[in-house]
Order: C-alpha cells, then structure tokens, then sequence
C-alpha cells in the first residue's frame, strides 16, 4: 500500500513505520506540500497528516484531492494531539476525511483505531489477518457461557475482539474451573451494541485471559459483529462532535 505522511516528528514516523510495516505499507514523508496536484496523481492509496506541524494545510488539499478521488480510493486521517473542537471536526466530515485519531504514541489503543480505519476502506494483507479492538467504555460487548466442566455461568471483561475471537478476563477464577485449552464450548451469548448473537467457540488460551476463537456462527450473526467492528471510527467521530456539542 502505497502511503505518505506528513509530518516533522521523526519519533511519530518512526512508530507508525512500525505499526503500519505488518500491513504492508511503504511510508513516504514529507516535510511540506509543494506539489499537491502531483500527489494526488501519484497513486498514494493512504495520506496521513500531523496536525502538530499541519493544522491548516489539509484542508484545502483534501478539498482537491476530494475532486478527484473518493473515500474508498484513497484514505485520509489527521492525527491529531488533541480533540478537534467542533468547527474543525465538522470540516474535516464535510471535506471527506476518512478519520480522526488523537494520537498518544504510548498508547496501544491507538495504533488500533489507526488500523481500524485505514482496514475500514481499504483491503490490506495484514499479516496479522484481523486487526483486534480493544473496547472503551462508551461500546457495549459482553460475553455470557456456560462452564461445561461446572455448569456455571461465566463472563468477565472482554479484553479485546476481533470477527475471530476474543479474549476475556474472568469475573472470578471458579470461572476457569475444568477448563483446557482446546475445549469446545457451545452455545455462548455475545451483546454486540444492541444484539445478542449466539456462537460456539473454542477455547484457544487459559491463563489469567481466556482466549476464545469463534468456531461458528450463522451468517446473521457475523454481519452484525463485523459491521459494529467496522463502524468504529465513525461512532468515535460522532461521539467527539456530540462532546464538542455539549
């Protein structure tokens, strides 16, 4: 995938020449944008933009390179220290961003959301095959099931999640009770937002987390997951014009 990035934090390149390597990405820099009609021919499927060093030169190029390519064509997030206020986030729907991420490079969450958009719109090899979500607390996802070994009722919080399984922190030890790695266990109950979908996983991890891939589903069911993982960026963009409402 062919990308670029503008930006004059050598720390910040690095670390997304890091994260965005499994992808396949080969991560030009820049350090000014001269040629903007040259770039948008140039075939760039991702343009990033540091908004530390360019907080007003997006927008006239993204009005450009919106002329010209679409959403799907070509993806382009701001990354940003901080909330866009209201004015600026409202800009950047309207232009045709694809996101916004307020960018902490200690953070690990938000090299996910990074990924999560940038997987929204294009079809990366990933060599990692699905990229996991680590949820906040404004998503919903619970996860019910029944210990085979105890016939208890078990959940806990899920860690992270992806459209192949997930990983949980037990509510209670006695909820690991009887249980290997390798065990099928039918029938669990998964709250995706507002669904309830049903699914037999497998047990693949059992230490502090258990780790479950999901062994089957019906076709209902994995549309309304894959589709809640997917629309992440844009709740997280609604959310943040909502709080700048308020």
């Amino acid at each position: 995938m062919k990308s670029i990035f503008f930006s004059l934090n050598q720390e910040l390149i690095r670390h997304l020449n890091y994260h965005l390597l499994p992808l396949h990405s080969n991560l030009e820099v820049r350090q000014e944008i001269n040629d903007p009609f040259y770039i948008i021919n140039e075939g760039y499927e991702l343009i990033l933009f540091d908004l530390r060093d360019f907080p007003r030169h997006w927008k006239p190029f993204v009005k450009l390179l919106r002329e010209e390519k679409n959403k799907e064509q070509v993806v382009v997030i701001l990354i940003s220290p901080h909330s866009l206020d209201f004015e600026e986030a409202a800009k950047a729907i309207y232009l045709g961003v694809n996101g916004i991420i307020e960018y902490d490079d200690q953070e690990v969450a938000d090299i996910f959301r990074l990924i999560e958009i940038i997987k929204r719109y294009r079809s990366l090899k990933d060599k990692r095959n699905f990229v996991r979500l680590i949820p906040d607390a404004s998503e919903t996802f619970y996860m019910l099931f029944t210990n085979p070994f105890n016939k208890r009722l078990a959940t806990g919080k899920i860690i992270n999640i992806s459209i192949q399984g997930l990983m949980l922190k037990p509510l209670q030890e006695e909820m690991k009770e009887g249980l290997k790695a390798g065990d099928l266990i039918p029938s669990c109950f998964l709250q995706v937002g507002e669904n309830i979908i049903t699914m037999d996983c497998k047990l693949v991890r059992l230490d502090t987390h258990l780790g479950f891939e999901f062994n089957s589903y019906d076709d209902q069911a994995h549309h309304q997951l894959f589709a809640y993982l997917l629309e992440r960026p844009e709740r997280k963009l609604k959310q943040q014009l909502s709080g700048n409402i308020s």
